[in-house]
């Protein structure tokens, strides 16, 4: 049975560079199916949960901004035995809305998507997830039971910076 643990705090100080950050994990899903049915969170952040990564109820991975689909990806995620590493860069200072938001699994740029709304996402715009004074969960979103029902190992987030902005390459992450 799912137990419904997750981890929040509120950030508590301005963002270094509120238009970049990094957020990775290793995931692995234990149920296909949420307690609620719906969505399972792997992170939610932001003033009334502007973005949102999580596992859609297709099996496929969802990223919102400010409410609207940002990506969803064409591959799905049904192995509950499998691990995968998760890495999204956001950097809305790119001038090419495609640059903006890159999500990679295990290490592998994603560049095909079912939904691709990247475009949505405004130029230096602040990224929900390190916005001062909001509440960051991991592991559910912190307005409704969207619980994900996994294992999350090495997560971080990475306030300020970029891969796209050459602070990081994806390789550190995942080698």
């Amino acid at each position: 049975e799912l137990d419904s643990a997750q981890l929040n705090w509120t950030v508590d100080n301005t963002p270094t560079d509120a238009s970049k950050g990094i957020f990775g994990c290793w995931i692995k899903r234990a149920k296909l199916t949420s307690a609620s049915g719906g969505n399972q969170t792997i992170l939610a952040g932001g003033s009334a949960e502007s973005s949102v990564y999580q596992i859609n109820t297709d099996d496929k991975l969802l990223a919102t901004d400010d409410g609207l689909a940002a990506t969803i990806s064409t591959q799905v995620f049904r192995d509950p035995t499998a691990w995968f590493h998760l890495l999204y860069s956001y950097d809305s200072d790119e001038g090419t809305a495609a640059n903006r938001l890159k999500p990679y699994i295990n290490g592998v740029e994603v560049t095909v998507f079912d939904t691709d709304g990247r475009s949505n996402i405004g130029a230096a715009e602040a990224w929900g997830i390190t916005q001062d004074a909001q509440i960051q969960t991991w592991g559910d979103g912190p307005n409704a039971n969207k619980d994900f029902d996994g294992y999350m190992a090495q997560a971080f987030i990475i306030d300020g910076l970029s891969i796209q902005n050459g602070d990081y390459a994806v390789s550190d992450f995942i080698d």
